[in-house]
């Protein structure tokens, strides 16, 4: 028993010192992150959303930005209401550069629809965009910072047997708290 304890806190050293003789990546990632920075922080707004129906309903939304682990990462969670208070749409995501794939990674969490991991695009400067592909749906979610300072939004889902595009989702929001 003491031969087996004694290789694991081996093995353990080893792999310690190995992991910190990988280079570390931190100024790459958090550079890579420079384009996303003007989400951080507080946004409220307006917009609308079809609803299980196929109803479009005016939301009121806010958005809440953080920068963590030195800017690599950034959570959003993004919260809509009806006109009566009724949440109509909770959600949660992280947003981080992922090296190796040299593109940004979205992990996206609804309430009520689960999660995903989602390549964010970058368009042009100041505008990304976010998909949903798989052999059910294809949704995708424009996201555009404007010259107002405004965060605005666009979803589309792709009808194949129409072979067309079809709204879903938009808010315009303005910040109203800066950073972190």
């Amino acid at each position: 028993m003491t031969t087996i304890r004694t290789l694991f806190v081996i093995a353990l050293l080893a792999a310690s010192t190995a992991l910190q003789a990988q280079p570390h990546s931190t100024d790459t990632s958090a550079d890579a992150m420079a384009p996303l920075s003007w989400m951080v922080g507080s946004w409220e707004g307006t917009g609308w959303a079809m609803d299980q129906q196929r109803q479009r309903v005016d939301i009121h939304q806010t958005e809440k930005v953080h920068r963590m682990i030195d800017g690599e990462l950034l959570t959003v969670e993004g919260q809509g209401k009806d006109n009566e208070g009724n949440t109509v749409h909770h959600a949660a995501a992280m947003i981080h550069y992922n090296p190796t794939e040299e593109r940004y990674d979205f992990r996206s969490y609804a309430h009520g629809m689960g999660s995903g991991d989602y390549p964010l695009t970058q368009l042009e400067e100041n505008v990304f965009r976010w998909e949903i592909k798989n052999e059910y749906v294809y949704i995708r979610y424009t996201i555009t910072h404007n010259e107002q300072d405004q965060w605005h939004e666009f979803g589309e889902v792709y009808v194949a047997q129409a072979d067309q595009w079809y709204p879903m989702f938009e808010m315009t929001l303005n910040r109203v708290a800066d950073a972190d």
